[in-house]
């Protein structure tokens, strides 16, 4: 199964999307990545459909801001 990591604006939206998609049975964590200009991003790494859980954040008023597919998983 593809992991997905779907980049938010901060630490405190990662959270908080953890913590809403654990809520509703989605098993997620929070990962943090390389942001574009030498600094850090966050982003909810997840096996759960990328699209639905995009649609699901935005309900709570957590933008987010790309969706990619984990290293791990592009090796393969």
């Amino acid at each position: 199964m593809e992991t997905w990591l779907l980049t938010v604006n901060s630490y405190t939206e990662a959270m908080n999307g953890r913590r809403f998609l654990q809520d509703l049975n989605i098993k997620s964590d929070v990962q943090k990545v390389s942001g574009g200009s030498g600094g850090c991003a966050y982003a909810i790494r997840t096996k759960h459909d990328p699209h639905k859980t995009t649609r699901l954040l935005s309900t709570v008023g957590i933008n987010v801001k790309t969706v990619t597919k984990s290293r791990s998983d592009r090796r393969k």
